[in-house]
């Protein structure tokens, strides 16, 4: 009998003694030879459902960067929310969406006729980015402002996974969704509103923060000069990671949406 195996028998006999007392049953009859015989199985049990417990346990957050300046201010802003669910033992992961090819949505409505999950346009990089946004706990949207508004890449983003969400019966429903934006001046709080729009009618969960999910600066890094937006990233990925655990040990995910699909 290996190590593992004999202390899991010990702590076994140990709790069928405590029961055995406390129901006025003879020790020596309840550890007949099958029970001890049937050790192994059951620590072999004990060990698969521990397993699978931890595994439903570990919840998983993904950043998207819509930015396509790598190391820039919005990339930043993302990972220091990413930091306390790292902490809290989620497993996170940052993608980088800005600067790559992804094009706008061209209304096929292809995703309404398959229902496969996934884009009526093959050739880019689209649907690995909406496979993992499917998969994940938490979404964190980030984009810098253009115009008052979110760039290119992430609106085609938004517009496509939205879409497909929809049309597949709310693939983000119940899901954690945040915005995160990083701005020179003015007009940040409507790229942020642009991201939580989709979340929203999507059926996801949107957590607050101590302010707006906006981070100041032009040149790359000067963000990190933003204390405030710094301390406000940092309370969300904590709100992210509460809620979360709240979400888990809560009710399955809501019912399929009340409403009927937009007709193509």
């Amino acid at each position: 009998m290996s190590p593992v195996v004999g202390t899991a028998a010990v702590a076994l006999a140990k709790g069928t003694a405590r029961w055995s007392c406390a129901n006025g049953t003879n020790l020596a009859s309840a550890l007949t030879p099958g029970f001890l015989e049937d050790i192994p199985t059951l620590c072999k049990q004990v060990t698969s459902l521990h397993n699978s417990l931890a595994q439903r346990k570990r919840m998983k957050a993904i950043a998207i960067n819509g930015s396509p300046r790598k190391g820039g201010n919005t990339e930043v802003l993302l990972r220091k929310v990413l930091e306390p669910l790292t902490d809290a033992g989620w497993t996170t992961e940052f993608i980088q969406l800005g600067g790559k090819p992804i094009r706008g949505c061209r209304a096929c409505y292809q995703c309404f006729k398959t229902k496969n999950s996934r884009c009526g346009q093959k050739d880019d990089l689209f649907d690995a980015c909406l496979g993992k946004m499917i998969q994940a706990d938490a979404i964190i949207l980030g984009s810098p402002t253009y115009f008052t508004d979110v760039s290119a890449e992430m609106k085609a983003l938004l517009d496509r996974a939205g879409l497909v969400a929809v049309a597949n019966g709310g693939l983000f429903r119940r899901k954690i969704g945040a915005a995160v934006v990083a701005v020179r001046r003015g007009g940040g709080t409507h790229a942020f509103d642009t991201i939580n729009h989709m979340f929203l009618m999507s059926g996801a969960i949107i957590p607050g923060s101590t302010y707006w999910n906006l981070g100041f600066g032009l040149d790359k890094g000067e963000v990190k000069k933003d204390e405030e937006g710094l301390r406000n990233m940092a309370d969300l990925g904590q709100a992210i990671a509460w809620l979360g655990k709240a979400i888990q040990q809560g009710p399955d995910r809501l019912p399929q949406p009340v409403y009927s699909e937009p007709s193509p």
